[in-house]
């Protein structure tokens, strides 16, 4: 008792008293549920079915609505439903079963877990957290999110009950994942195949393609997919229309195929349509469609795509690489950044909206350390934690609150 009372988690009579034989009320129990996992706040206008009302004081009533927001109320006389329940009790004493209910709820939906991994597509997001659980909220009209609708979600919305999750992938209209037990597994649209499963069916609930445990590292492009195994290798399916699979051909794939019979790929970052890869000899590889340059091999447009890995230089000290839209971001062993192709919007951060068809150094700083690309604008971070951001600002994007366009790496306010 005296760990939940230092926490706030058990306030009784006063701060620090807390009678353990005493009955518990129903918005007491939520309450204390609230304070351990500390739940946010809902979005400002929230309206859960109960009102302020039923509850004394008023903190009851606040922490009651942080717990319908996060679906802890589930399976509560409708409470998580939705349906009217101005008729509920909440200063009546909690019951067995309700306890019991709530604990569920706040087990099963990873309340109090942490988030390790978030990755985001043009309008929805997957996150795996530290319980092994897989969430999905935003856009759903593929099946992306992998809940087994077509709704949108506006709020972190647990994926299945199992909680082996370790990474995952999405982009536009696809999703890929994969256990901690190396398997693989593909939900959302799948019209060219890249999924993965043999097939060209949408799947709405995460399908395990193959029986394969050896996969390491998975990445999303537009219409396809790319992976590499323990071993090394190199596995791409779905469209091919740019090359981008970099198996020679412009056929599509609707199984994992293996590209070449290397067996030292190290990283793989998808565009759009093109592919950027790092062996474990630092080198940079790049294939698929080159438009503005941005396979960075000193070429650019259709007539220069490239259907099979192609080597980006001759350097062997590239440590990280990101791929865009249309653009191409990397860090080498030095900490220093360098970004190529289109660069309308400012997003190679070089100061002008010139695009380059080759690796060009940005600024002369050395203490990059993560590097992310998006659509027309580019992020990243610093080894002192400081936050950057370049490019196209439409809709806040660059977060400095400014929705001014940027050309080169801009502190983001308050990181």
């Amino acid at each position: 008792m005296a760990v939940c009372a230092a926490q706030g988690i058990t306030v009784g009579k006063t701060p620090t008293t807390f009678d353990p034989w005493a009955s518990i009320t129903r918005q007491q129990l939520i309450t204390m549920v609230v304070r351990a996992a500390a739940l946010p706040a809902p979005p400002t206008g929230y309206t859960p079915p109960f009102t302020s009302g039923q509850f004394y004081p008023e903190e009851h009533f606040q922490n009651a609505r942080k717990a319908h927001h996060a679906g802890l109320l589930e399976g509560l006389q409708g409470l998580g439903a939705g349906a009217a329940a101005t008729g509920y009790n909440f200063t009546a004493p909690a019951s067995r079963g309700e306890c019991a209910q709530l604990l569920y709820n706040l087990l099963a939906r990873g309340a109090g877990a942490t988030w390790t991994q978030v990755t985001a597509s043009a309008s929805s997001s997957l996150s795996v957290r530290s319980d092994g659980s897989l969430w999905g909220w935003g856009r759903n009209h593929h099946g992306q999110l992998g809940d087994g609708t077509d709704i949108d979600r506006r709020v972190p919305t647990r994926i299945g009950t199992a909680s082996d999750w370790q990474a995952v992938a999405a982009v536009i209209h696809h999703s890929l994942a994969l256990k901690t037990d190396g398997s693989l597994w593909a939900w959302g649209d799948n019209e060219y195949g890249q999924l993965g499963d043999g097939t060209d069916i949408d799947r709405r609930v995460p399908t395990r393609i193959g029986t394969a445990s050896d996969w390491q590292v998975v990445a999303a492009g537009h219409h396809h997919s790319l992976a590499l195994k323990t071993d090394g290798s190199l596995w791409t399916w779905g469209r091919n229309q740019y090359g981008q699979l970099g198996d020679g051909t412009h056929t599509d794939r609707w199984i994992p195929a293996r590209i070449g019979t290397d067996s030292d790929w190290q990283a793989v970052a998808s565009g759009c349509d093109h592919c950027l890869a790092l062996k474990t000899d630092g080198s940079l590889w790049a294939w698929g469609y080159n438009m503005s340059g941005k396979l960075g091999d000193g070429t650019a447009g259709t007539n220069n795509n490239r259907s099979a890995p192609t080597r980006i230089g001759t350097a062997f000290d590239w440590q990280v690489v990101a791929a865009g839209y249309h653009h191409s971001l990397a860090l080498k062993t030095d900490g220093s950044l360098w970004a190529w192709g289109f660069n309308g919007n400012g997003q190679l951060g070089d100061g002008t909206c010139t695009e380059r068809h080759v690796p060009t150094r940005i600024g002369t700083a050395s203490d990059w350390q993560v590097v992310a690309a998006g659509y027309h604008h580019s992020l990243a971070l610093k080894t002192d934690g400081s936050l950057w951001a370049w490019g196209s600002s439409s809709f806040g994007k660059l977060g400095d609150g400014t929705g001014v366009e940027h050309h080169q790496p801009t502190r983001v306010a308050g990181d």
